[in-house]
């Protein structure tokens, strides 16, 4: 059961002994203005639901949005799911580069997004902002499970989003035609002169973090309660990764393979994120056995040897691998 603390508003600045510890680092003060009032710092609020942006599409409108002060997007306390671990789930040929490169390198924001960096102004502050993209997950998610993301899943103890990053921000929330997904920036940078601070400790929102661990929501309401969700709620997190995070990331990594078959059919919605969106074919629409083989392969062919450089494998991912140097004429060049 989540703690409900007493708090009113899902967005805001972190619980007193947090934000005493930030205001020592960035020197944090409240500042007037000549005239004597206070000068309104951050991006407007409102009690109702924001709009950002909306896109039409043939299946119905996207709508980017941010939910009204002291809005709660949670459907009730059954509403939430425990998570251990944040995910980045990509297709065959990047994990393989990933692997080879010994880099999970971070890009510019070039979605469907109010920080869109194709749109920005050049002296945007985010107009040149990196990040990786990971979602909450859970250690005993369904490994055969179809999974629209991609073939090969990096995985992090989700601890690390309390461990290194001070700020965490609200980017927006997405509403398509079949469910709603919360985009949270988690930053060193003081991003509140245009974004709200998300307040991860307060009850109602899309991540939640308790005594008993870390929370996000499985269920969760739509822009304006219009409508119905047809897909859990996704929380993804945006982390904005100096070079010495990036190491730390990958090296903190498990890699699992996923099912992802279903995309052999892109007529059917919600099968394949990224090519589904580019109205392109999925170049690996591949069952798990399939995908590991296909990734050790080229694993091989590129002479990588698995070390401290490289993500870890998880228990079934290393079934896969013994499979793979059984059936091999020369594994020399994988080992675990």
């Amino acid at each position: 059961r989540l703690e409900q603390q007493p708090c009113h508003l899902v967005l805001g600045a972190q619980p007193t002994s947090v934000q005493k510890s930030l205001e020592k680092t960035n020197k944090k003060t409240a500042s007037t203005k000549t005239t004597g009032k206070p000068s309104q710092k951050g991006p407007p609020t409102s009690w109702g639901d924001q709009l950002l942006k909306k896109r039409p599409g043939k299946g119905g409108a996207t709508i980017l949005w941010r939910p009204g002060s002291g809005r709660h997007v949670s459907e009730g306390a059954n509403s939430y799911r425990p998570f251990t671990h944040i995910v980045r789930t990509l297709h065959l040929e990047d994990a393989v580069d990933v692997c080879t490169r010994r880099r999970i390198e971070p890009k510019n924001v070039v979605t469907f997004s109010s920080i869109d960096s194709r749109v920005l102004s050049p002296t945007h502050p985010c107009a040149n902002m990196k990040v990786l993209w990971f979602s909450a997950s859970s250690a005993d998610q369904d490994e055969d499970a179809s999974d629209w993301y991609g073939n090969v899943e990096f995985a992090v103890d989700a601890k690390i989003l309390l461990e290194r990053w001070k700020y965490s921000f609200l980017v927006e929330m997405m509403t398509t035609p079949t469910h709603t997904t919360t985009r949270i920036l988690v930053t060193n940078t003081d991003y509140s002169d245009i974004l709200p601070e998300y307040n991860r400790y307060c009850a109602g929102g899309p991540w939640q973090v308790t005594s008993e661990g870390q929370f996000t929501l499985s269920k969760c309401s739509r822009f304006k309660f219009r409508g119905t969700n047809i897909h859990e709620h996704i929380t993804e997190f945006m982390l904005e990764v100096t070079p010495k995070d990036e190491k730390k990331i990958l090296k903190a990594c498990q890699i699992s393979f996923k099912n992802h078959e279903d995309a052999q059919d892109m007529k059917v919605r919600h099968v394949c994120n990224r090519y589904q969106r580019a109205g392109q074919p999925c170049p690996s629409p591949f069952s798990r056995p399939l995908t590991a083989f296909y990734f050790f392969d080229k694993i091989q062919q590129n002479k990588v040897c698995w070390n401290t450089g490289t993500p870890k494998l998880s228990v079934s991912a290393q079934q896969y691998l013994q499979s793979f140097l059984d059936n091999s004429q020369d594994h020399s060049q994988v080992t675990v």
